[in-house]
């Protein structure tokens, strides 16, 4: 059966109203004094990841037939299970921790689902912004500003994002990027190639999305990431007219390997 045939807006509503659920359990932990641990080096995770992982994965694993479920907070499922798969939901339950713990508001709910290596359907949610960015295939990109109290969500044009002039010319190349990363050592070789251009920075897949809306034209990643860090926010910005490439200039897959960790890629509006 393809997946394809339940794709659209009232799916991309719904699971929408899922990340906005998400998102207010995960405002309600920002407020309290709350625990960090370390589930690996340099990897924290807090109360609101295991919360929002909960409150997702009850939510969309039977949402659709024949569609699996794989979270960061997910148990380990070996390759020889994930390779089985076709369609799943593919999710970071609080992109972002870091930013989270520091409380600088730099942080989303990634949902996206994956049909055959490639994201159809992506939401990014960034509660504290109350901003929600939501795409699906062949339906366009959308951004609505959404509080976590909101109990309904509605998508009409007045809400599409318009797609990105991929041949405008610009005189200053704007760069989103994380600002760990701005010391790395490829970033400031790629930037030195640049004729003229403005850091912005931020974090989480809040990059993706502001090129998507059109207030930044490029994302440069020469760091690890996971296919849930930047699956929905690649939708989002694919159906805004952009797209996320490797360094050979091809479409970053999903679940096409062992490895959870992506190439090395550039997002842009290109």
């Amino acid at each position: 059966m393809s997946i394809n045939k339940f794709l659209n807006i009232k799916l991309l509503e719904t699971v929408g109203m899922v990340s906005i659920n998400a998102g207010k359990a995960v405002m309600d932990v920002y407020k309290e004094d709350f625990q960090v641990e370390e589930k690996s080096p340099n990897h924290p995770v807090t109360k609101a990841d295991m919360i929002s992982h909960t409150i997702i994965k009850n939510s969309l694993e039977n949402l659709l037939p024949d569609t699996f479920f794989f979270s960061e907070e997910s148990e380990e499922i070996s390759w020889q299970e994930r390779q089985k798969w076709k369609n799943y939901w593919l999710v970071d339950p609080l992109d972002g921790t870091k930013e989270f713990i520091k409380r600088n508001g730099e942080f989303t709910i990634n949902i996206a689902l994956i049909n055959e290596f490639k994201p159809i359907l992506g939401v990014v949610y960034a509660p504290y912004t109350s901003k929600i960015y939501l795409a699906a295939t062949g339906y366009g990109a959308y951004l609505k500003n959404a509080t976590v109290t909101e109990k309904f969500l509605s998508l009409d044009d007045n809400c599409k994002l318009k797609k990105v002039n991929t041949f405008e010319k610009l005189d200053e190349l704007r760069v989103v990027s994380s600002r760990s990363h701005k010391n790395n050592e490829k970033m400031k070789k790629w930037l030195s190639l640049q004729n003229k251009y403005r850091l912005i920075y931020s974090g989480s897949s809040i990059k993706f999305c502001l090129i998507a809306e059109g207030k930044a034209d490029i994302y440069p990643r020469f760091r690890p990431t996971s296919e849930w860090d930047t699956a929905a926010g690649h939708c989002i910005l694919k159906e805004a007219g952009g797209n996320v490439k490797d360094l050979e200039n091809n479409e970053i897959q999903y679940n096409n390997k062992e490895s959870v960790i992506n190439p090395e890629f550039i997002a842009s509006r290109y």
